[in-house]
């Protein structure tokens, strides 16, 4: 469900903590695209398709380049095997605390914790940028890949984060800063992500970032945008020629007026930034307890384990 003429986005970030590098042997031998496979996973596919292809991923809009440190919450999902991050890039994630990742289930269902890899603190994706080890995915265990409902997921880091100014958690929005924030009149919802290469020096990759409106449901199910594919525990919002595209999938849409709030997961937009298509985010607010119960309880029955 990640064609061009359904296209499900990503975001990212990242920056610093202990992480193993890779040794030469090693290096060498990932860096040769032949031992590389696909695992059925669309989002981290494609990254696999474009690195044995040699071509990038491309973003709409006119995005900005993000000043650093400027989004110390964001983080990149890449592919394990991809020895260059910037490369290795396939989503984005939000830090919810010191172990844990916020993303979209699209992005990690049946990717193993050892397929997968975490930057943090740095808005640039370079050659020597270090990465960081996953112990454990999880995933809502009602998300439908069809329909991208319960599009959320987990990923938890095998050692925690230590915050500084360039990473530090985002709050997660609740039902009241819904109610204060979100109006037909909000035009200062933030996007942020890796969805565009920018090449200083060998596959250098700056953090990208728009602004866009809140879209209000009704008007995302109107027929000739999503229709009843939107449902009421997703989030709208756009504009014209302006979005998500590849590789912003997960990533964040939030709101920064001095404290930042985190309000959605980037889901799914038909094509890029098409008329009326606007970008599909996950609700924070609808799997706030789903996120709690998973964090203290892994094990629990609605938190699917890869």
């Amino acid at each position: 469900m990640h064609d061009r003429s359904f296209t499900i986005p990503a975001l990212v970030v990242c920056a610093c903590l202990a992480s193993s590098p890779s040794t030469a042997a090693e290096t060498s031998n990932l860096s040769d695209p032949g031992s590389i496979q696909a695992i059925g996973n669309s989002e981290y596919d494609r990254a696999v398709e474009r690195y044995q292809q040699k071509t990038v991923k491309k973003i709409v809009g006119g995005m900005l380049v993000a000043t650093p440190g400027a989004y110390p919450w964001q983080t990149s999902l890449g592919v394990a095997r991809i020895p260059n991050p910037a490369q290795a890039h396939y989503c984005g994630g939000s830090i919810y605390d010191a172990q844990w990742i916020l993303t979209a289930a699209h992005c990690v269902k049946g990717v193993r914790p050892t397929d997968l890899t975490i930057v943090v603190g740095t808005n640039q994706l370079l050659a020597d940028t270090p990465r960081r080890q996953v112990a454990t995915v999880l995933y809502h265990s009602s998300f439908d890949s069809s329909s991208l409902k319960n599009d959320i997921a987990l990923v938890k880091l095998a050692e925690p984060l230590q915050f500084s100014a360039l990473v530090r958690p985002i709050n997660l929005a609740s039902t009241s800063n819904e109610d204060a924030y979100l109006t037909p009149n909000t035009e200062d919802l933030i996007i942020t992500g890796w969805g565009a290469e920018v090449e200083r020096g060998p596959h250098a990759v700056d953090l990208r970032y728009a602004m866009e409106t809140f879209i209000p449901t009704a008007t995302c199910q109107l027929p000739l945008s999503y229709g009843k594919l939107v449902t009421e525990s997703m989030l709208c919002a756009g504009i014209r020629g302006r979005g998500t595209c590849d590789g912003d999938s997960g990533g964040p849409l939030f709101i920064d007026r001095g404290n930042p709030i985190l309000f959605g997961l980037t889901s799914f937009a038909k094509g890029c930034a098409e008329t009326l298509k606007f970008d599909v985010f996950t609700r924070v607010t609808k799997y706030l307890d789903w996120v709690r119960t998973c964090v203290t309880n892994p094990a629990s029955q609605s938190c699917h384990r890869n």
